[in-house]
């Protein structure tokens, strides 16, 4: 098991700008938005800039995550989807 895989872990890590703790958020997650924002700009290489760009949304904004508000997928996806409806 990887400790990121408790969330609670995995914000810290990433509020702490740890490397691994981006890689793992990268690896869990880059599918699902990727296939969320291909769905919205209908170009494969579009799709993979606007998601990189909302990995480096999501890595200068995690300080304003909230988990009382959702989780933490919820909020990344939309950082995602709101990247991919802007482009």
């Amino acid at each position: 098991m990887n400790f990121f895989e408790d969330h609670v872990i995995l914000v810290e890590g990433l509020r702490s700008r740890l490397d691994n703790a981006f890689e793992y958020l990268y690896d869990k997650y880059s599918a699902a938005l990727y296939g969320v924002v291909y769905k919205i700009v209908l170009d494969e290489d579009e799709a993979s800039d606007v998601l990189q760009e909302a990995f480096i949304n999501i890595s200068q904004k995690i300080d304003t995550y909230d988990a009382d508000k959702g989780t933490l997928f919820t909020w990344i996806l939309n950082i995602a989807r709101n990247k991919a409806l802007d482009a």
